[in-house]
């Protein structure tokens, strides 16, 4: 929590923040986040409801006026259709981080401070006019003094403390939305510690640097090229890669004779990324996609890679294998084990819609089938279940459907399903060869030794606790809100509650004292109509 009230010192920045997300007519959200000026600045701009754009655009266009951190912070919902539906995910996938260029004196300290020499001893000439420009980091072409050409990021000064400061702004909208009942099934602050995380790798360039290098060193498609690395020349805030002449997929026409051999080189780039080295560029679309002089296709920009561990490559084992058998109880149950289902996620329910939108597709041609429907058809399913998805097959899905959308641009025909089915086969073979289940077994041996290892400690500490009387439990009532506000009136009508008992029993002795005495009988029955009057307020709001 000392996140967001740090966060209380970025006031002025978070004054301006409130006021774009008022302009852009989401004054509504500010009632419900009780932030400071928040009910001022829904009064100012209460008659600016958005005019005729939709709310997603409105949301695209209030995240773009925010600043590169919101860009990004966009970019990132962009890819989780499991929090939002597919209608702000579509509009969402076209925010651009693109900025106006910095002149090159001003990136100099920033290669003087990282790599210790000055721009001409590291390079042999470079180029002072940038070929890219974003809120991160600009791109400048160079020589090195063996000649090669090459492409320098280089970073922006000042953008770490920029990120620094939104992000703790981030974090306090996210610790308030947790406390909004409605809200917090979204993971408010998960989310904004995965874009953190995000983008710190994205500040550190020594993650691209590792991604492409691996990446490359794995490469064996001849008509897929992957930049080389030079690590001498790189560091956490600039990066050094080689530079591959071509236009992007997105300008280039490349010839028609070429085009499905082109989607087909590419298709299977990917998935050895995916399926085989369980690394893989998770942005593959037309941008990212050079057509080179020779023909071959370049690909760049890894800042956004995807990592698959055997053990999620084996869950995706198991999903196919029920999909095979078109067994989806079962693909239910391994769907909410590998994600995060909230504790109403109904497993019957959510098979029958898995079934329903699955099993029309085991009729029809896989050259018909189009992967990108499927995905967000399944990802809607679980946004309906709440149900959040893994951030690697998040990236997997966003992934897929990019690819797709590329080679669709290179060969309108191409199925990209049909490529995949026999990668798909071949990991499902290498599943079942006798070494992989060996490897299995003893991996599963060890988890085993290891829980029995720790079983008679966690015991131990369990019954420590339990006599030391520190045991606790946490008990989830679905209606606590309801007791709670129940508990509240009883404790404010209990003093009520009390005067009556009192009065009553005074007027019991006053009647009792009243056989000898006409006066004390008069007055206890006074006391019981004192007694009743407030016996029936004390009982009149729990009818309620």
């Amino acid at each position: 929590m000392w996140r967001s009230w740090h966060a209380l010192r970025s006031i002025p920045r978070l004054r301006e923040i409130l006021m774009v997300v008022a302009r852009h007519g989401f004054g509504h959200a500010l009632g419900s986040l009780n932030l400071p000026f928040a009910t001022r600045l829904l009064h100012m701009f209460r008659t600016h409801a958005g005019g005729p754009l939709s709310q997603p655009q409105r949301l695209r266009r209030m995240l773009e006026d925010l600043g590169p951190t919101f860009v990004k912070f966009g970019q990132l919902l962009a890819t989780r259709p499991d929090l939002l539906p597919q209608e702000y995910i579509d509009e969402l996938g076209g925010l651009h981080d693109t900025v106006d260029p910095l002149p090159f004196e001003t990136l100099a300290p920033v290669l003087r401070a990282e790599l210790g020499k000055e721009p001409g001893e590291l390079f042999a000439s470079i180029d002072p006019a940038p070929i890219g420009s974003a809120s991160i980091a600009q791109v400048h072409r160079a020589r090195t003094h063996a000649g090669v050409e090459v492409v320098v990021k280089i970073q922006r000064p000042g953008i770490e403390r920029t990120i620094e400061r939104d992000l703790k702004v981030i974090f306090l909208i996210a610790h308030i939305i947790r406390e909004i009942e409605d809200l917090s099934h979204f993971d408010p602050m998960g989310t904004a510690r995965v874009f953190e995380h995000a983008i710190r790798r994205e500040l550190d360039f020594r993650h691209e640097l590792h991604n492409a290098a691996r990446i490359a060193r794995h490469a064996k498609e001849p008509r897929v090229r992957i930049p080389a690395t030079y690590s001498e020349l790189s560091s956490r805030r600039v990066l050094t890669l080689e530079f591959l002449p071509g236009a992007t997929l997105a300008q280039s026409d490349a010839p028609p004779a070429l085009r499905h051999d082109l989607a087909r080189e590419l298709t299977s780039a990917m998935f050895r990324q995916i399926f085989v080295e369980g690394v893989f560029h998770a942005d593959p679309h037309p941008g990212n996609v050079l057509v080179l002089p020779d023909g071959a296709l370049g690909l760049i920009d890894f800042g956004s890679a995807g990592r698959l561990p055997p053990s999620s490559i084996g869950e995706l084992v198991g999903f196919l294998t029920s999909l095979i058998r078109r067994d989806y109880q079962l693909l239910a149950r391994q769907i909410m084990k590998s994600g995060y289902a909230a504790h109403t996620t109904d497993q019957k329910e959510l098979a029958a819609e898995l079934m329903e939108c699955l099993d029309p597709y085991y009729d029809a041609p896989l050259a018909e089938i189009d992967l990108g429907p499927i995905i967000h058809a399944v990802f809607g399913i679980l946004l309906r279940h709440r149900i959040r998805i893994p951030t690697q097959y998040v990236l997997l899905g966003r992934a897929l459907v990019i690819l797709e959308g590329t080679v669709r641009r290179l060969d309108p025909g191409f199925a990209l399903i049909e490529e995949l089915t026999p990668h798909a086969k071949r990991v499902f073979m290498d599943r079942w060869k006798p070494q992989s289940l060996l490897r299995e077994a003893r991996l599963d041996l060890y988890d085993a030794v290891t829980t029995l290892r720790e079983l008679p400690g966690v015991v131990g500490g369990i019954l420590h606790r339990l006599n030391e009387g520190n045991l606790r439990t946490r008990i989830a009532i679905e209606d606590i809100r309801n007791i709670e506000t129940r508990l509240d009136r009883l404790n404010s009508q209990l003093p009520l509650g009390l005067l009556a008992s009192s009065v009553l029993l005074s007027g019991t002795l006053f009647l009792v004292l009243g056989k000898e005495a006409d006066n004390l009988a008069t007055v206890a029955l006074g006391a019981y109509v004192i007694a009743g009057v407030l016996g029936l307020w004390f009982l009149w709001p729990h009818r309620k």
